[in-house]
């Protein structure tokens, strides 16, 4: 269930037709989905997911090759079991505001990803789910955050 207000929806598709034949588009905030929101399991979204919250820094050493970096990068999907992605637009805020919820295998390892997020101050925990949000963070996403990740079981 989503908690709805008034001027608070989903970013119904990755881009939108402005006045004057203008085109905004990356609405999807560039992850490689097909719906809004998402769910899923694949492997390239939960790492770009991952990378998003808590980058992480190229090994040292020479340069990767493009195989060496797609594997080294992939290896961040590694103990997330499923991921969430929803993005919300408020009609008096031009910003997009993004809720992404992260399963992990155990709730351990959900709190010590909130914890070293970069989101950590917009972090909710519940069991094994850690759930960030990121955006301008109005009354309406916080709603909207607490309700959908916040406390689904």
């Amino acid at each position: 269930m989503t908690a709805c207000l008034p001027g608070c929806a989903l970013a119904a598709s990755p881009s939108e037709r402005l006045e004057g034949n203008r085109v905004r588009s990356g609405l999807w905030t560039g992850l490689n989905i097909g719906t809004n929101p998402w769910i899923g399991t694949e492997a390239p979204i939960l790492a770009a997911i991952r990378e998003r919250l808590a980058p992480t820094e190229v090994p040292d050493g020479p340069p990767l090759t493009p195989a060496q970096a797609r594997r080294y990068f992939l290896q961040l999907a590694d103990g997330i079991e499923q991921a969430y992605v929803a993005i919300y637009r408020e009609q008096e805020v031009s910003d997009l505001t993004t809720v992404y919820g992260l399963q992990f295998p155990t709730t351990d390892a959900a709190l010590a990803f909130a914890r070293n997020g970069r989101a950590a101050s917009k972090a909710i925990v519940n069991g094994r789910i850690a759930a960030f949000s990121g955006g301008p963070g109005s009354d309406c996403f916080k709603l909207k955050f607490r309700v959908r990740i916040g406390h689904d079981r």
